[in-house]
């Protein structure tokens, strides 16, 4: 039996999603404001001017990191370069000065800064790493380098303060990724099914297509339309027709795999999106599905028995389809083709 996808929403759908991107780029855009300032401060004030290089330096990292996300074109990589970079201007300005300067404070604000621009599993791990390299560079100025002013205790209060920065920042980035998860199912699923919505399964496609390009893997997406559908609306009203939306939607789920994504899009229209799978498990599937569909039973409250059916077109990535729309077009033309031929069946068209 195929696994039944429990969680419509998938997390790595959240971290793609435009909210996320928002979060970042305004995030960005704010951190290289406060460093322009900073910049300004220790250029003219203190005269404080390699300080003042490295920030300007930390301020067009963050610039770019901002400029990249707003094209889409920003990947773990980058922003993990991005990091470093900063890290190291933090890290330069906190332990190249003495002690009553008071950069040391700056940082604990590395772990805050891993975790808002890599989320919670890779923040936490180059929040450990940059933390203990930080460590070691400070035990070593302390044993090298007295006349700074730092010292064992320094060393206890800058673990201690990393400690608490990571602490704080996983419990942050737990909130705001629950607080994402919750806006994404209001706005990307349909609240009869649970199922994700038109706006959903579109940004499941495109990341799922991009990850099936990456790999030279085969995507498929289906279009599924219960048959004559208005005709049990017009019978046996729209109460009955939600329990078969619901049923239908139930029957679907339970025919596919964990990695795929499945949606309603309009009144009895579905549409599923199942990555990396051969055609002839696509048939298996698509037939599977058909089956199920034309098996239920649904009981009205006069006790009638209403039997349905459904038909499904599909089609496969190529060369010559690379956006939603292309995809869409041709599936939703072997539907027709399947409506056309009698309706209760499934057609490929490529």
């Amino acid at each position: 039996m195929i696994k039944k996808d429990k969680k419509v929403i998938a997390q790595e759908d959240i971290i793609n999603s435009a909210e996320y991107k928002r979060i970042i780029f305004k995030g960005s855009l704010i951190g290289a404001l406060f460093l322009a300032i900073f910049v300004m401060i220790d250029f003219f004030y203190t005269k404080l001017y390699l300080d003042a290089a490295l920030q300007a330096i930390g301020c067009i990292i963050l610039l770019l990191i901002a400029y990249m996300e707003h094209k889409n074109r920003l990947n773990s990589l980058g922003i993990i370069f991005g990091l470093i970079v900063i890290a190291t201007i933090i890290g330069s300005g906190a332990f190249s000065n003495n002690i009553e300067d008071g950069g040391i404070v700056w940082v604990a604000l590395v772990p805050f800064l891993s975790f808002f621009l890599l989320g919670e599993k890779l923040g936490f791990k180059a929040s450990l790493l940059i933390s203990c390299i930080y460590v070691a560079v400070l035990t070593n100025i302390v044993i090298q380098f007295p006349e700074k002013g730092f010292t064992v205790n320094t060393i206890l209060g800058t673990i201690g303060a990393l400690l608490c920065s990571i602490f704080f920042s996983t419990i942050y980035d737990k909130n705001r990724t629950s607080i994402l998860l919750d806006l994404a199912k209001q706005t990307e699923t349909d609240p009869l099914t649970s199922l994700l919505n038109r706006r959903g399964i579109i940004s499941s496609f495109e990341n799922l297509f991009n990850l099936s390009q990456k790999n030279q893997q085969d995507l498929y997406l289906l279009v599924l339309d219960l048959d004559n559908f208005k005709q049990v609306n017009d019978n046996f009203g729209h109460d009955i027709g939600d329990l078969i939306i619901k049923s239908t939607a139930d029957a679907v789920k339970a025919e596919l795999r964990k990695i795929d994504r499945i949606a309603r899009i309009g009144g009895e229209e579905f549409m599923a999106v199942l990555p990396n799978i051969s055609f002839d498990d696509v048939l298996m599937i698509t037939e599977n599905v058909r089956l199920a569909i034309e098996n239920l039973e649904i009981t009205t409250p006069k006790g009638s028995i209403i039997k349905i059916t459904v038909s499904i077109g599909f089609t496969k990535s190529s060369e010559e389809k690379t956006s939603f729309s292309e995809f869409f077009k041709i599936a939703d033309k072997a539907l027709y083709e399947a409506k056309k031929g009698g309706r209760n069946r499934v057609i490929f068209k490529e």
